[in-house]
């Protein structure tokens, strides 16, 4: 799983209060911006790209030749229920954020705090939220391939011989019909496991409501969904469902 902790400058700047994003050129003008690169480097150089990227774990950042120190990203897992949305505000349902401790609501970032990597309403399981944009855009671009494993309860039993027709559609990828916000796609090959009472899938994409619609282009209908990890997020069974635990850099691995 490549991901990408990196922030670029100009974020950083208006993280720190220092600057808003329409004054960052004018900071950048009037100050003294300079990086090292790596914690041990006694070289620095100077910054006024605001895309540079910089890992304030990994890079020092200096600002008219002090360090610039701010409080570490914050990366939370949330095990949700069913019935509980993605979203910070809704009138119907209760949200992700609510069942967040007051020492995060009380955090200096948890106004950046946003969910990488959303699920529906109806479905449960390990939801992500992080206040590192990059890192989040990191999990959701293509390329990086993060897979993420569901475990599905369907309508229908499958019988062993449409289990092999299930395993070649999701290997090959097949044609997703257009549902409401999502129009029709071919799936990305994927794996798909029949344990007992239990089937296992695997994609690495996420398109609208994507699982459920796989399912239901194979004339099948999804009962029951719960995400159980992202890349290598995996969430322990002693988490219980409404329940949160704060993650740190190291646990990404």
């Amino acid at each position: 799983m490549n991901l990408n902790f990196s922030e670029p400058v100009d974020h950083i700047l208006v993280r720190a209060g220092l600057c808003s994003d329409r004054s960052f050129k004018t900071f950048i003008r009037t100050h003294k911006v300079e990086i090292c690169r790596g914690c041990n480097s006694n070289s620095s150089e100077p910054i006024s790209d605001r895309n540079e990227l910089i890992d304030l774990n990994e890079d020092s950042l200096f600002v008219d030749g002090n360090l610039l120190k701010l409080p570490d990203h914050l990366y939370v897992i949330l095990n949700k229920p069913v019935d509980v949305v993605c979203s910070r505000v809704s009138d119907s349902h209760k949200t992700v954020y609510d069942f967040l401790p007051d020492a995060i609501k009380n955090h200096p970032l948890y106004e950046h705090l946003h969910v990488a990597g959303r699920l529906d309403s109806d479905s449960r399981g390990l939801v992500l939220l992080t206040s590192n944009g990059k890192f989040s855009a990191s999990l959701s671009r293509p390329e990086s391939h993060v897979e993420k494993i569901y475990e599905v309860q369907l309508r229908d039993s499958v019988p062993p011989e449409m289990q092999a027709v299930y395993k070649r559609k999701f290997e090959e990828g097949f044609e997703i019909p257009p549902e409401k916000k999502g129009e029709a796609f071919v799936s990305k090959p994927a794996k798909i496991f029949f344990e007992d009472s239990k089937i296992i899938v695997k994609i690495s994409e996420g398109k609208f409501h994507q699982v459920r619609r796989m399912f239901s282009a194979l004339g099948n209908q999804v009962m029951d969904l719960k995400r159980v990890s992202i890349g290598n997020i995996v969430m322990s069974d002693d988490l219980i469902e409404g329940k949160i635990l704060q993650l740190s850099r190291k646990d990404f691995g």
